[in-house]
């Protein structure tokens, strides 16, 4: 595998909620290069989509996150809400301590 420089660095992750899906892949790909990861995930959205939602999932996907010896953690958010990503952002610091 290809270093990336990335072993001990915080990676954020946007729309981690379904193993099937390309969040999950992004994770678990950083993840493979060493990088902590911090998802989010929206299961009101995933009820709503054709795949349907799996309500422990996202939780699931963390901890496959931190079989590869990584830090993971996630949180749930609508990042559609125009205030959320604001907030998400003003929060990254404590949030990151989660997984540090």
């Amino acid at each position: 595998m290809v270093d990336y420089g990335l072993s001990g660095k915080v990676a954020l992750v946007t729309g981690v909620s379904r193993h099937m899906g390309i969040g999950a892949a992004i994770a678990h790909s950083l993840a493979a290069s060493g990088a902590n990861v911090f998802t989010t995930y929206y299961r009101s959205y995933d009820k709503l989509m054709p795949w349907g939602s799996n309500s422990h999932e996202a939780e699931e996907i963390i901890e496959s996150l931190k079989l590869q010896g990584v830090k993971a953690a996630g949180v749930e958010v609508n990042l559609a809400e125009s205030e959320m990503p604001k907030k998400l952002f003003d929060q990254i610091g404590e949030l990151i301590t989660m997984i540090t």
